[in-house]
């Protein structure tokens, strides 16, 4: 058996467009509070979803515009962002570093190591590899005497 079609809106649990969107602006509106995605959840009336439903639901773009999510996200990181600022700066003694510590390291990956990858197709980083592989292959070639 091959299942529903792919795309289908069988499954749908919040099936009117407007309780869909009041869904989004409230995950939306968490992660603008800087709370975890994953500890999001919708309930209204006899509907309810959660965060891997909203998840599926963006797939569809022209519905769910990405600048909100992405706006929210920033919102979010902005948040605790100033926890951290004021904490160091002394503005905010009572902050727990110990645990602003551990929803940084948690969230945002602030201590983990980043490998930069270059584009594959980005013509400055082509341009300037071809130029350090060529200083390596003229570096590498033995000398030759111009007066033999």
């Amino acid at each position: 058996m091959a299942g529903a079609p792919k795309g289908n809106k069988y499954a749908v649990v919040l099936k009117d467009k407007d309780l869909r969107q009041r869904a989004y602006k409230s995950f939306c509106d968490h992660l603008a509070k800087g709370k975890a995605i994953k500890s999001w959840w919708y309930e209204e009336g006899e509907y309810s979803c959660t965060w891997g439903t909203m998840l599926s639901y963006m797939q569809d773009t022209k519905e769910f515009d990405p600048i909100h999510k992405e706006l929210a996200e920033s919102k979010g990181y902005n948040f605790w962002e100033n926890v951290a600022e004021e904490s160091a700066i002394g503005k905010n003694s009572r902050a727990n570093t110990a645990s602003l510590q551990m929803v940084m390291r948690n969230k945002f990956g602030w201590d983990k190591e980043q490998q930069a990858k270059p584009a594959p197709n980005d013509p400055v980083i082509t341009e300037l590899l071809k130029s350090l592989n060529e200083q390596v292959i003229d570096a590498t070639k033995p000398k030759t005497d111009s007066k033999l």
